[in-house]
């Protein structure tokens, strides 16, 4: 079984004890429980509560969704869209590490057969809030590129550690909005609302949580989101062009579907230096150059560009009904997920180190 001391869990192994840490996530992200309390005070309503009817838990969600896109906006154009956008891609790029690194002892957990309430219940809040800002750092890298604002105003300097308050922010939103589309799916399920409201409880470091009815399902949070569980090995991939996917792939974008991962990984290992820089800013003319470096003859640049690049043009077909910002996370076809480079209208592209692997790994499970 094995014993959680001092946020170390520990089991005894064939080969001796073994030690996992098992932290909180904010305290991992150097954020203090003063931040966290007050920003979830601010945004949830200052008081626990329960809502038990589903419209009032909707109406509920959507007040907290719509405040924080009103700050989000605002910051956006005083900021400008550039800084913003750099912000939040420090904030991914944390949170992305952190999750790949505790995703990585999770699948040690579950291949050593680890049974243990405590550091379940841990790594399961853990993986829940670094999902929602992930979702929600996409949607609002999506919403700077959409905006526009102060293009002109450039990041001179290197930016420095993360704006604490902003993360929580991102968080709040990414779980506010979910359960909100989660609520909305249900009740829109004739006969039975699987989930049917919301608990409030500012205590928690999740404090946004889903009422469901779901008695006789078994959820294990160690094997979700571990799709790593069954790896893709170097040889898999090798006739992916010929696979249905592939083949589909090529239908769609015109550029080989191996070729395109290729230079991918290269701008990864070479212009992002294995991940040393978490994201850089080039103007379009060096971008092109060095895909046309990478690319060696195979991929028309300019399908490549339409295919990985990001553009407000293509943002903006995810606009309803003259909405002013984008707010549905990881549905619509051009979005940050599958579109990891953006480009701002003054052509300055920005390449994030963590927006690439999460992606490929999906393009993979899909061909091999």
């Amino acid at each position: 079984m094995g014993k959680i001391i001092n946020n170390l869990f520990q089991k005894m192994g064939k080969d001796g004890i073994e030690l996992f840490e098992a932290i909180d996530f904010w305290r991992a992200m150097g954020i203090s429980e003063t931040i966290t309390a007050r920003r979830f005070g601010e945004l949830l309503g200052g008081k626990e509560c329960k809502y038990r009817d589903i419209n009032k838990a909707m109406g509920y969600l959507s007040s907290v969704v719509d405040t924080i896109q009103e700050k989000m906006v605002a910051d956006i154009e005083i900021q400008g869209s550039k800084i913003f956008a750099g912000e939040v891609y420090q904030i991914l790029d944390k949170c992305y590490n952190y999750y790949i690194r505790e995703k990585k002892t999770r699948e040690k957990l579950v291949n050593k057969n680890v049974l243990c309430n405590e550091i379940l219940e841990k790594y399961g809040h853990n993986r829940n809030i670094a999902m929602s800002i992930i979702a929600a750092c996409n949607i609002w890298i999506e919403n700077s590129i959409l905006f526009q604002s102060k293009i002109d105003r450039e990041i001179e300097e290197k930016l420095q550690d993360i704006d604490p308050v902003l993360m929580v922010d991102l968080y709040v939103y990414g779980a506010a909005s979910t359960a909100l589309s989660t609520l909305s799916l249900s009740k829109n399920i004739p006969g039975y609302a699987l989930y049917y409201g919301v608990d409030i409880n500012l205590k928690l470091s999740e404090p946004i949580s889903l009422c469901r009815d779901h008695p006789i399902i078994y959820y294990n949070p160690l094997l979700a989101g571990n799709q790593h569980a069954f790896s893709i090995k170097g040889d898999d991939y090798k006739n992916a062009n010929m696979s249905a996917f592939g083949k589909g792939f090529i239908e769609e974008y015109k550029i080989p579907f191996v070729e395109s991962l290729r230079v991918l990984s290269s701008l990864q290992e070479y212009e992002l230096n294995k991940g040393r820089f978490s994201c850089i800013q080039m103007s379009k003319e060096e971008f092109e150059k060095s895909i046309d470096y990478y690319k060696q003859d195979v991929i028309d640049c300019r399908d490549f560009w339409n295919t990985f690049v990001l553009t407000k043009e293509k943002i903006e077909k995810n606009r309803q009904n003259d909405e002013q910002i984008i707010w549905k996370m990881s549905v619509n076809k051009e979005r940050h997920e599958l579109r990891p480079i953006i480009c701002f209208d003054d052509n300055t592209v920005f390449v994030s180190y963590p927006a690439f692997p999460r992606y490929i790994t999906m393009l993979l499970q899909e061909a091999v």
